[in-house]
């Protein structure tokens, strides 16, 4: 087994600082990049404070908005895109 010492000793921030980088967008690679520790140790860390992570995701992209969300027995469904409904159209 391999152990990774980070460097100059830095550790993660609170469960809240790490929900709110979370809540930003970042990822597990990205936080662990950011204080310098291992996947491992971040993995380990998030999965410990019960934080769900992305395994890698950019902060500044937008997150794509359904067109329209229907609740079908109090549960969303979410409709295609405009362009996937083009797209099958070819094929019909």
């Amino acid at each position: 087994m391999i152990v990774r010492a980070s460097p100059n000793n830095t550790k993660l921030p609170p469960a809240p600082k790490l929900q709110e980088l979370v809540n930003q967008g970042y990822g597990r690679n990205q936080i662990a990049a950011m204080y310098g520790v291992s996947l491992d140790h971040a993995r380990k860390i998030l999965k410990e404070c019960g934080i769900i992570a992305p395994r890698s995701r950019d902060p500044n992209a937008q997150s794509p908005t359904p067109i329209m969300t229907l609740y079908v027995e109090g549960r969303p469904v979410t409709l295609p895109r405009v362009s996937m409904i083009s797209d099958m159209e070819k094929y019909a």
